[in-house]
C-alpha cells in the first residue's frame, strides 16, 4: 500500500514539478527543488488522511483520547501524540527530515524490546497489540526518511548534510532524545533497529489543516496522525504486520 502511495506521489510531482528540474530517468529519486514543488502542493492543495486522530481530549489536560483503528474505537495516551510530535520536530531540528509526506517521512513502525515482547505481548491477539502497544512504556517508534531524494541532486549547500541520506530515526516515548542511524546504502537492506518486535504502526501528513502542529526551525507544520493506511480498500482482519527483521 505504501508503495502505491509513492507511485501517486511520484505522478504528481512530475505533474507540478518544471520538467528541468527532474532528477534523471530514475520514476522514483526526485532533486531537493522537485520535493519542494510537490510538498507546497501537498501542503496546500493535496487530500487529508481520511481517519486522523483527533485528540481534541489532549488539549484539556485529559491523559487519553479516543483513536481508532480499522473501525474500532479505543483509549490511546494522550503521550503518544506529544511524543510522536516530539520525534518528528527534532527529526526536522536536526536536518534528518525535511518534509511530512511519502517521498520524505510519512510512515513509522512501532516496536517494544524483544525480552518485553516475550514477556507481556506475544500471546495477545492480534486486534489487541496496537492499542497494548501503545501504553507500553519502553516503547519505540522507528522512521525510514528521505529513500527517494537523488543523492546526486540534494544541493548540500543549502539543504542540510543530513537530509537525503536515507537514513533511520529511532524515537522513543519516554522523553528520550531521537537516534539517528546510518544512512542504508545502495543495495543493502533498510537498516531496522535490532533486537525489537514492530508491528506496523502509523502514517502521518503535513496539510494546511491538520489537527496536530509542530514548530521547527521557524516554522509552523500544521499535519495528521492516522492508524489505518490511508488508501486501504476494507480492513482485513489481520493488518497488524508483526516482525521481528533486523539488519
Amino acid at each position: 500500500m505504501l508503495k502505491k502511495t509513492l507511485l501517486l506521489f511520484a505522478t504528481l510531482l512530475l505533474m507540478v514539478a518544471p520538467s528541468q528540474v527532474h532528477a534523471g530517468d530514475d520514476p522514483l529519486l526526485f532533486s531537493a527543488e522537485e520535493m519542494a514543488h510537490a510538498y507546497r502542493y501537498q501542503q496546500q492543495l493535496g487530500a487529508r488522511l481520511r481517519h486522523p486522530l483527533k485528540p481534541e481530549e489532549c488539549w484539556y489536560d485529559k491523559k487519553e483520547f479516543t483513536a481508532s483503528f480499522q473501525g474500532r474505537k479505543f483509549s490511546a495516551p494522550c503521550k503518544f501524540v506529544t511524543e510522536t510530535t516530539r520525534h518528528l520536530r527534532e527529526a526536522r531540528e536536526w536536518g534528518v527530515v525535511r518534509y511530512l509526506f511519502p517521498l520524505d517521512a510519512y510512515h513509522a513502525n512501532l516496536g517494544v524490546p524483544l525480552e518485553v515482547w516475550q514477556r507481556k505481548y506475544k500471546d495477545l491477539p492480534t486486534e489487541q497489540l496496537l492499542p497494548a502497544f501503545l501504553k507500553e512504556p519502553t516503547l519505540a517508534a522507528w522512521y525510514q526518511t528521505s529513500g527517494y531524494v537523488d543523492p546526486e541532486r540534494v544541493g548540500h549547500a543549502t539543504v542540510p548534510a543530513l537530509w537525503g541520506a536515507n537514513r533511520t530515526i529511532m524515537g522513543f516515548y519516554d522523553k528520550r532524545p531521537i537516534d539517528i542511524f546510518p544512512p542504508s546504502f545502495p543495495g543493502s537492506v533498510v537498516y531496522q533497529p535490532k533486537e525489537y518486535r514492530w508491528i506496523d504502526g502509523f502514517i502521518f501528513l503535513a496539510h494546511s489543516l491538520g489537527d496536530l502542529q509542530l514548530f521547527a526551525k521557524g516554522k509552523v507544520v500544521m499535519f495528521d496522525i492516522s492508524f489505518d493506511s490511508d488508501r486501504a480498500g476494507e480492513f482485513p482482519s489481520n493488518a497488524v504486520n508483526v516482525s521481528t527483521r533486523s539488519r
